[in-house]
């Protein structure tokens, strides 16, 4: 109805709910949370979950202030990461929530779990092969750094913002607009700028590079326990 085609949508809240129409069906993989919804329109909508709204609260303690660019390098400088999951579902299911890298409080906390919701959606977009215009909606689209750092880590794609402040309301409006035949909604969002955060992307693929591995080691230890089980 806004006249946007061929996007992703990042729309976030307690769950991070990113959807491609684009991404093929069996690009899905089931053990990472990857299931296809139903548009209004009958078509296939390939989708990703994690909590991601629920593990920031977890992870920062509550945080609730702002964070700024020198606290989120300065964990980075350290080597602070915190791993997946710390809520149900997500494309970590096989593995528990932890912090890595030495003891962090306050702000500096807000930060590794700003850098952690950046880095799970990040893997995400990658898992549901976004490649075309990237749309973030609710909660998170009001945080300047969710949004500068997710441009930064993507710079083959355009991020723009929504500015709605209750889309799912707006989303049901414009059912009943369309049923009438009337289309009074316009494109709202707005462009974000990409962050500058020195060592963003080594920071990225050192936290995939654990957070794979870990994934691995996981479920080789689950398949052992289960052969056990059986041998027993």
């Amino acid at each position: 109805m806004t006249g946007l085609t061929g996007f992703t949508l990042v729309s976030t809240g307690t769950w991070v709910i990113i959807i491609n129409l684009d991404c093929p069906l069996e690009a899905l993989d089931p053990e990472r949370d990857m299931i296809s919804n139903v548009t209004v329109n009958c078509e296939p909508a390939p989708s990703l979950r994690f909590m991601g709204g629920r593990e920031y609260d977890l992870i920062s303690d509550g945080w609730d202030k702002p964070i700024s660019q020198g606290t989120v390098e300065a964990v980075m400088r350290r080597g602070v990461f915190a791993m997946p999951s710390w809520a149900a579902g997500g494309p970590f299911p096989e593995t528990q929530g932890h912090i890595v890298g030495g003891d962090v409080e306050g702000e500096e906390r807000a930060a590794v779990a700003a850098l952690y919701v950046v880095m799970m959606t990040d893997l995400s977009l990658d898992l549901i092969r976004s490649d075309n215009l990237l749309v973030v909606d609710g909660g998170l689209a009001k945080l300047d750094l969710f949004t500068a750092m997710l441009a930064q880590l993507r710079p083959a794609q355009t991020v723009v913002r929504s500015t709605m402040s209750e889309g799912s309301a707006t989303g049901a409006a414009a059912l009943a607009f369309k049923a009438l035949g009337l289309a009074p909604f316009r494109d709202e969002t707005i462009a974000v700028a990409a962050s500058r955060l020195e060592g963003l992307e080594a920071y990225r693929d050192r936290w995939r590079d654990m957070a794979e591995r870990g994934r691995a080691a996981a479920k080789t230890g689950a398949s052992a326990n289960v052969n056990e089980g059986r041998r027993a």
